[in-house]
């Protein structure tokens, strides 16, 4: 219902799933499915993500120039990669919570 909803605009500024128990297949369908909307904030936290779902976003988030915030926080990504994550967001000028 959601993939519909998201093929059929170009509006949507943010998307709110955290506490939804998406997993990194879940962030690669999510992905392709926001496709190239312009939507400023993703937030997913509290959910199964791991690297593979936040490399994934961060392909995404290359060819999306709108978004500006990504909440990842309470998902299953280890403590010591976290500030490498927010550095490379963070050279992308977006805000990453981790």
């Amino acid at each position: 219902m959601l993939a519909e909803y998201l093929a059929d605009t170009k509006t949507v500024k943010a998307i709110k799933l955290d506490r939804n128990h998406i997993t990194d297949k879940g962030v690669t369908t999510l992905c392709k499915v926001l496709g190239s909307l312009s939507v400023k904030t993703l937030d997913l936290g509290y959910n199964k993500i791991g690297m593979l779902g936040f490399n994934k976003i961060h392909a995404y988030a290359k060819l999306n120039h709108h978004i500006k915030g990504v909440n990842l926080t309470g998902n299953d990504i280890d403590d010591k990669m976290k500030p490498k994550m927010r550095k490379e967001m963070q050279n992308m000028g977006i805000e990453l919570d981790v």
